[in-house]
């Protein structure tokens, strides 16, 4: 049998799997159900869209050192295979490294 819970918003009686979770209350879910969680942060969202913009923008300024370093060592440490890559086909194309025919181990040609 499943347990069922009330959804204190649209009062559906829902399984607990469409319940979020949530540590502090006793039952360890919210009140309300993920689809009128969904809902009601979506309308919330659009009607405070300025805000959260001008708050968002306010963020990137007084921070924007902080953000930018986090940026570049994210980027260099992401990508440093594909860099290593594009580095060694660029110094194939240039004729700085040359590519062998065949396999100095056992041989085989390409």
């Amino acid at each position: 049998m499943t347990q069922t819970k009330k959804c204190t918003k649209c009062q559906n009686s829902k399984p607990f799997s469409e319940f979020e979770s949530r540590h502090e209350n006793k039952n360890k879910y919210h009140s309300w159900c993920k689809d009128c969680r969904r809902e009601y942060f979506r309308e919330y969202n659009r009607k405070h869209k300025e805000r959260r913009d001008k708050q968002q923008k306010q963020h990137y300024y007084d921070h924007k050192e902080q953000l930018l370093k986090k940026r570049r060592e994210r980027y260099y440490t992401d990508r440093s295979p594909r860099v290593a890559r594009y580095e060694v086909e660029k110094a194939v194309k240039s004729g700085d490294l040359k590519i062998p025919l065949e396999c100095e181990s056992c041989g085989h040609q390409k």
